[in-house]
């Protein structure tokens, strides 16, 4: 069974949300451009309050699969469309 892979270490955040730590690099959320600081927030409108929310929203869907994923950067949020790639064994 494969799962989805955003190819991202994340920690809770301060506030709310899940702060990227790190970004693998070639990873789906490399090319999408995602960057370590950013703390998302939602995907696909789903709300994400901890590291833990994250991993089950990415898990709920399958490799090749487009999510809007919503960080706040800087003080701003955006969204972001990542096409989920095959998380490596």
């Amino acid at each position: 069974m494969q799962h989805a892979y955003l190819g991202i270490r994340v920690a809770n955040s301060s506030s709310s949300g899940a702060q990227i730590t790190t970004v693998v690099s070639g990873s789906p959320a490399d090319k999408a451009g995602l960057k370590a600081g950013d703390v998302i927030t939602s995907i696909d409108g789903n709300a994400i309050t901890t590291a833990d929310d994250l991993t089950a929203e990415v898990g709920a869907h399958q490799p090749s699969d487009v999510v809007t994923v919503t960080v706040t950067r800087n003080g701003s949020s955006k969204d972001i469309k990542v096409t989920l790639g095959v998380r490596p064994s």
